[in-house]
Parts: structure tokens; sequence; C-alpha cells
């Protein structure tokens, strides 16, 4: 009959270990597939203005009303929600994009949506230097009732020249 080797006890022999450590030698770890996330939620746990019942959180232009959850928020900053309809504002004047969003959302089914992205650009182009697009759409999206919460998308959906857009069920 043979003999149980140590490792069937459960214990692991140096040999598995010189082994183990020759096959995996030079394996390295993979990069946090969620870390713009763990940001995003540093942010919103550390940041120096604590979660006001409603109002904007800096830094991020983080937008919420009254009554949404800490983990519904986070879901949003995070990219969690399904993106029901995409609006690019690329080439549109303030006026026309700040009146197209607001008009797009009094019209739309919104019992049937729940989140929609803005892309508002970053305003690399602008001669401000910054997105005046997407500044003047933030205060219309803030002014709207149906609108429960905003926050800027993660990198992949558009990163700061973009928003998430969570909506009141």
């Amino acid at each position: 009959m043979a003999k149980k080797s140590s490792s069937s006890r459960g214990r692991i022999t140096k040999d598995e270990i010189r082994l183990f450590r020759e096959t995996i030698g030079s394996i390295k770890s993979l990069p946090d597939r969620n870390e713009e996330g763990l940001i995003r939620k540093r942010l919103i746990k550390n940041s120096s203005s604590p979660l006001s019942p409603e109002g904007i959180l800096r830094p991020g232009n983080i937008f919420f009303r009254a009554g949404l959850s800490e983990d519904n928020l986070e879901s949003l900053c995070n990219g969690l929600f399904y993106i029901d309809k995409t609006i690019d504002l690329h080439g549109m004047s303030v006026s026309k994009a700040t009146r197209y969003v607001k008009d797009l959302i009094d019209s739309a089914a919104l019992p049937f949506y729940q989140c929609f992205l803005i892309i508002t650009g970053q305003g690399l182009h602008s001669p401000e230097g910054y997105s005046q697009i997407k500044e003047n759409v933030m205060i219309s999206l803030k002014d709207l009732s149906q609108v429960h919460a905003f926050a800027p998308a993660l990198q992949k959906d558009g990163g700061q020249g973009a928003l998430y857009v969570l909506f009141r069920r």
C-alpha cells in the first residue's frame, strides 16, 4: 500500500511550494479592473463635503436628490446601471444642447427608462478651455424633477466628457 503524501492531509510540502514558485515565477497579477470605481467610492466617502440631502458633491460634479440610497449613488458612479439611451451633444451650441436635453427628458417615456448617458464633450476645442455644454446641461438637469441623480461617466463611456443620468421611477 502506498504511503499518503503530507499534502493529502492538508499540508503543503517544501517541494510542492518550490514547484509552485518555479511554475508561476514570471507571472504578474492583473490590474484591478474596478480601480476607477474604487477611486470614485473613496471620493464619495472621503469628500470634505458630506453627502447632503440634495446638492452637488465636490470634487466630481455628482448630483443627487433626497431619497437616493448610497448604494444606488455608488452604482451610478461606477457605471453599473444599464444605459437605456445615449445622447451625443457634440457639435451643438450650448443653448441648442440644453434645450434638446430638456425636451428629450420631458417627452421621454421615463417609466421605461432608468439611465441615460449624455455625451457633452470635455470642451478641449472650446476657447474657454472647459465644456460650457456640460456645465449648462448639469444646471438644467438639476432643475428637472425627473432627474434623481447624475455623475461623470467612467472613462470607457466618455469620462469627464459624459454624464450618467438616473431618473426617478
